[in-house]
């Protein structure tokens, strides 16, 4: 016979609304409070349309496929509940969540690039010359690496170089204020960039507490 648990879980719409969450030994049933909807997703399909999430600054979420995403935050007693249903981290969970993390990095890397290029500029209007950024084309090229390595190895590791990358953003952008005279109003990126870091340095660390190495 199945262990039934259920949680009371408010999803983060506008509307607010309540949420039934039943959990039996293979699957969950979602039912809204307001509305006859019921879906079933099953313990499976964790990782394609069940994400369970547990990072700074987004704290502990659950995303349910059902179709559309419904997103609800948790706190530490359902998350607790959810992540024993859902099972100890795999290295299935390690290539998904790689390939999630990583999967704008190609084109976000070939803007870098792009931007680091030089450009002449025309002395008659008064437009100075751009001259060639080594740093944002290391950026870039590392960023393009990264993404690249992912599809032949996937290593626990890169979810700890993508958080590398963040914080070297994060200096170099420091260092345009503190060295260069950029406008202080750029220190808010700095610390948007620093807290992007910690995702995937957590996934980094959830798959050493796991023991998980390769997917």
């Amino acid at each position: 016979m199945d262990q039934v648990r259920e949680l009371s879980l408010v999803d983060s719409s506008s509307r607010k609304r309540q949420w039934r969450v039943t959990v039996l030994a293979d699957r969950l049933r979602l039912a809204p409070e307001d509305a006859p909807e019921n879906h079933e997703l099953l313990r499976t399909e964790a990782g394609t349309r069940l994400l369970l999430h547990s990072s700074f600054p987004m704290g502990k979420t659950l995303v349910a496929k059902v179709p559309k995403p419904v997103i609800f935050k948790l706190d530490e007693a359902a998350f607790a509940v959810l992540r024993d249903w859902v099972g100890p981290l795999t290295a299935a969970d390690l290539k998904l969540q790689l390939r999630q993390s990583l999967r704008w990095t190609i084109p976000i890397g070939i803007l870098f690039i792009l931007g680091s290029l030089p450009l002449s500029g025309d002395p008659e209007s008064g437009i100075q010359a751009v001259p060639f950024d080594p740093v944002s084309f290391g950026l870039g090229l590392g960023l393009i690496a990264l993404s690249v390595l992912a599809r032949v190895w996937r290593h626990r590791l890169l979810f700890a170089l993508d958080g590398v990358w963040f914080l070297l953003l994060a200096a170099d952008t420091a260092w345009d204020v503190v060295g260069r005279g950029r406008s202080p109003w750029w220190l808010l990126i700095v610390a948007f960039l620093l807290l992007a870091a910690l995702q995937p340095l957590s996934a980094y660390r959830r798959f050493v507490e796991a023991g998980v190495v390769k997917g």
